[in-house]
């Protein structure tokens, strides 16, 4: 009996000290991260090039709890951009203090500068190691791993910057190394890295103003310098808001739309973005084989404020329509919901060979107080040729009850019967008859950047 006594307890001893270690974790990380952000900003992506197509970091660049020597006991690894370069630091324990274990400028290739900065990490094992290129050749890796509190180079590699290649022993390996990319970044890697971050300052408490030390900006100013970078990055990449109606269609381009939106109603406000750009798209030409082309289109964006840094929340391509293959009308809207602003956007699919078989969709979409936006409301339509079924919210309805419940967003299925204190309508594309409406969005867009901008100056 004493021995079944005693078991749980040591069991629990042992829960309660792994709480308490790891507690502890966060807090040294959470400072750390602070320190760093304090220092040299917050994690931001930024345009690194004239063609506006590739980022890099910036401020607080990458962020990952790891095991380096697989002890038990977590190590912090994090970068951050100083200068023209990259620094890489490890962080951990020793003899009780969070002291940095590994510090070193992140992998360059000196002869493909094209490639950008990197680090790179393999897994053998249960430990991690850092990889190092060798300025000399420019393909040999050294690999470090922990041993106590020092890193130590105990094995090597090669690589090839240019291609993203592993080898050990001269056979290609390609599942247990990771290159993490700081700059010579798409769009959606960017996007990617700074939502990591923000995930992983979450998990440290990076909110928790008893761990972090208080920034010398307020937390309003730096949110300002975040939207404010993120619109200059996109009218550097899109374009000025201009209005254009130099042919038969009037249309707004560029950076279209910049609002400041509280979706929440939380009292922080979200950036909401509209551009228009060239989306690459499969086409058949005149001798019937395929091909690449560019089309015009707009895309829908909203960033919110973490408290660290800005991410995006929201992204859908195109704009509502009406039920016309014909019609030029391009649009957005906003339903004004208690203290919160929904997006809702009809869309409508047909079939290839035949207008009458057609799919239509209504969405209204709602930011919850995390800050994720899920459908709240959707209306489907499917008519094949002229027989109809009818969806509201994913269960099968009869006409008489869509009829009732399911025309709600304005204009679905040419349904232009709707409350304007709720909908708020905006044309971005249109013929001559909506060009008063496209210009009056431009020289509110032109407005708000400036406003954006004189915010983030203060």
């Amino acid at each position: 009996m004493c021995a079944l006594v005693v078991t749980p307890v040591v069991f629990y001893a042992e829960l309660n000290s792994e709480t308490v270690n790891a507690d502890r974790f966060d807090g040294d990380a959470a400072k750390v991260c602070s320190n760093i952000i304090n220092e040299y900003g917050s994690a931001k992506a930024e345009l690194s090039d004239n063609s506006g197509e590739f980022y890099r970091m910036s401020g607080l660049s990458f962020a990952r709890e790891l095991d380096f020597d697989g002890d038990g006991r977590s190590e912090l690894l994090i970068a951050y951009r100083s200068g023209s370069a990259y620094q890489a630091e490890v962080w951990g324990y020793d003899s009780g203090d969070f002291v940095r274990l590994y510090s070193n400028t992140a992998n360059m290739a000196m002869n493909h500068p094209e490639v950008g900065s990197w680090i790179s990490l393999y897994r053998r094992s249960g430990k991690f190691y850092i990889g190092e290129l060798s300025a000399e050749d420019g393909k040999t890796m050294s690999l470090l791993t922990l041993h106590g509190s020092k890193f130590k180079s105990s094995r090597e590699c090669e690589y090839d910057p240019v291609n993203d290649i592993y080898a050990v022993n001269g056979e290609m390996n390609t599942s247990d190394f990771e290159t993490v990319r700081l700059s010579n970044l798409s769009e959606g890697r960017a996007d990617y890295l700074l939502d990591s971050i923000s995930q992983v300052i979450d998990g440290f408490g990076g909110s928790d103003s008893d761990t972090l030390p208080v920034s010398a900006k307020s937390g309003e100013q730096l949110m300002a310098e975040a939207y404010s970078e993120i619109v200059q990055n996109y009218v550097l990449k899109y374009g000025e808001p201009e209005y254009d109606s130099s042919s038969r269609v009037c249309y707004a381009k560029g950076l279209c739309v910049a609002d400041l939106i509280d979706f929440n109603g939380d009292g922080v406000d979200e950036l909401f973005t509209v551009y228009r750009f060239s989306k690459k798209v499969s086409a058949t030409d005149e001798n019937g084989e395929h091909v690449l082309k560019y089309e015009p289109e707009y895309k829908a964006e909203v960033y919110k404020w973490n408290g660290n840094t800005a991410v995006k929340a929201y992204e859908i391509e195109g704009l509502s329509e009406m039920q016309d293959k014909d019609s030029s009308d391009g649009f957005y809207i906003l339903r004004k919901n208690g203290s919160k602003t929904d997006i809702c956007k009809n869309t409508y699919v047909y079939n290839e060979k035949t207008s009458r078989v057609w799919k239509g969709t209504s969405r209204i979409s709602e930011m919850d107080d995390d800050g994720t936006f899920s459908p709240v409301f959707i209306a489907e339509i499917n008519s094949n040729y002229g027989y109809e079924t009818y969806q509201l919210n994913g269960e099968r309805v009869y006409r008489r009850e869509f009829n009732s419940d399911g025309y709600v967003v304005p204009y679905f299925c040419n349904d232009d019967d709707y409350d304007t204190d709720e909908y708020t309508v905006v044309y971005l594309q249109g013929t001559s008859n909506r060009g008063s409406d496209v210009q009056k969005r431009i020289s509110q867009t032109q407005k708000n950047i400036e406003d954006i901008s004189s915010a983030a100056a203060v």
